[in-house]
């Protein structure tokens, strides 16, 4: 039967616009590791790549994009983020292996970008973010990885694999790789992929010394994520482990396209509170949703949250084995703040040449033993002082309401005349004549109240004309929040 399908607005048009990430499938097989900045920005600007582009082209990738793309919180923090992300691929190489025609094996070594421009550090907060951006240029050398393949794609030379770059948004930086290995098999349905293979593709050759520790913190997460957040999904009770022996040697996936439903549900372009399609042996109101497996996801523990959140620095900078940092975590006695104070400390005494021994001993004590340093106390006093600021600033807030809830009830045209100030200031003004406009009538004392912009200025005003009646609370708190946006 047909499908019923609910109208977009155009802001949900404009969201599912389709960018689509397309590559040579020898970069997907590719040697190289990417953290998840670095993943954010590479497949940003591969989304971005297109047939018209001239070979000398500069791409700019506007950072608002990229927090509006992968739903990152608002702060400069993640410029600086991202523009490490983007001078760290200058100087991370990329190689690729394959046969020549007398099947002799060969590698080639190169890396993907030769240039980066940005704001400068510490300049950041003078820039909008909306105005914050990164431009980069390809190498010469491998913009056929690219671009050749829109522009002179050739099905007998070229091998290449595309798809949707929301499908990637949500998946860490292994949970990506092994999508794109899994959508070059799509149509076949399985694909079989060895551990040398998957480890040294990922750069992790020397980690995960037991295939139990690898399957878990790499292959199964990895399933979870692209099952929950992409257009595959990977029976995990079908996964089959191939042994050599006593060793598990090789991994065989099967693969399962989602159908065009599954797809829209999981991004909200079809709302499943109305029918996708009709049974006609049900009455309308018994109409069927179809089950959605994928949705049956169990959420992560915070153990497995915390390992993922923090395993690119701990486990590949620090050199941290997976295994230890997993017991640590399993203990539950180290949250995200415990972690990141221990993380800061390391780099501060890394910088300055005060580790003796081994970064990775010296991390996992400054996280049991919980190290601190001066700019981690100063940074302590802030906080609670920033607590403190706002709990003083609510009380006020509190006590200002209190009051003029009392004297405005005790006298009601104090409101009225704040009202008729507020009319005759020129920036409420057009405010007020915009809102009476869409009403189709005069604003009354009510329309304010349920205007936050404008209970803000009636408040405001009511405090400015009658200030013998706030005195005493001004002068109690006034002190005190200065004292304290001082010590800020």
């Amino acid at each position: 039967m047909g499908r019923r399908r609910n109208k977009l607005s155009k802001a949900q048009k404009r969201k599912n616009i389709v960018k689509l990430i397309v590559q040579d499938n020898r970069l997907i097989e590719a040697d190289y590791s990417f953290d998840v900045w670095e993943t954010r920005f590479f497949y940003t600007l591969v989304s971005m790549i297109d047939k018209s582009d001239e070979d000398d082209k500069v791409y700019r990738i506007w950072f608002s994009d990229i927090k509006k793309l992968f739903r990152l919180e608002n702060n400069k923090q993640s410029y600086k983020f991202l523009r490490d992300a983007a001078e760290s691929i200058l100087s991370k190489s990329v190689k690729i292996k394959w046969d020549d025609e007398g099947g002799i094996p060969l590698q080639e070594r190169f890396t993907l970008f030769t240039t980066v421009r940005s704001i400068q550090e510490g300049s950041e907060h003078l820039v909008a973010d909306k105005n914050l951006y990164i431009d980069i240029k390809i190498l010469k050398e491998v913009r056929p990885f690219f671009l050749d393949i829109k522009k002179r794609f050739d099905p007998k030379i070229h091998r290449y694999t595309s798809y949707d770059i929301r499908n990637i948004v949500s998946l860490k930086p292994y949970g990506t790789r092994i999508y794109e290995l899994l959508k070059q098999y799509q149509k076949i349905g399985e694909r079989v992929l060895t551990v040398k293979k998957l480890k040294e593709m990922f750069n992790i050759t020397d980690e995960y010394k037991r295939f139990f520790d690898f399957y878990k913190y790499v292959i199964s997460k990895s399933i979870k994520d692209i099952n929950k957040h992409t257009d595959l999904y990977i029976p995990p009770e079908k996964v089959e482990k191939i042994k050599k022996g006593r060793n598990v040697y090789a991994i065989r996936f099967f693969i399962r396209a989602k159908t065009q439903e599954e797809v829209d549900i999981l991004r909200g372009t079809v709302s499943i509170s109305q029918p996708i399609f009709k049974d006609d042996n049900l009455p309308l109101n018994e109409t069927k949703i179809p089950s959605i497996e994928i949705l049956e996801i169990e959420e992560e523990d915070t153990a497995d949250k915390l390992y993922s959140q923090f395993e690119d620095i701990i486990i590949k900078k620090y050199g941290v084995t997976p295994v230890k940092f997993a017991k640590m975590l399993s203990t539950g006695q180290y949250d995200e703040t415990a972690i990141q104070q221990a993380i800061n400390v390391t780099n501060r005494a890394k910088y300055n040449q005060e580790i003796k021994k081994s970064v990775a001993g010296f991390f996992l004590s400054a996280l049991k033993d919980g190290y601190t340093d001066v700019k981690e106390e100063v940074k302590k006093r802030k906080e609670e002082t920033r607590q403190e600021l706002n709990r003083v600033e609510e009380e006020y807030s509190e006590k200002l309401l209190e009051r003029i809830k009392k004297i405005t009830t005790d006298n009601p045209t104090i409101t009225d005349e704040a009202v008729q100030i507020l009319r005759e200031e020129v920036k409420v003004k057009k405010i007020i004549s915009e809102q009476e406009h869409n009403l189709g009538r005069s604003m009354e004392v009510e329309d304010f109240r349920q205007s936050p912009e404008l209970r803000s200025w009636v408040i405001q005003t009511i405090i400015k004309n009658n200030p013998s009646k706030f005195s005493d609370i001004q002068t109690n708190f006034s002190s005190k929040i200065s004292m304290l946006k001082k010590h800020l």
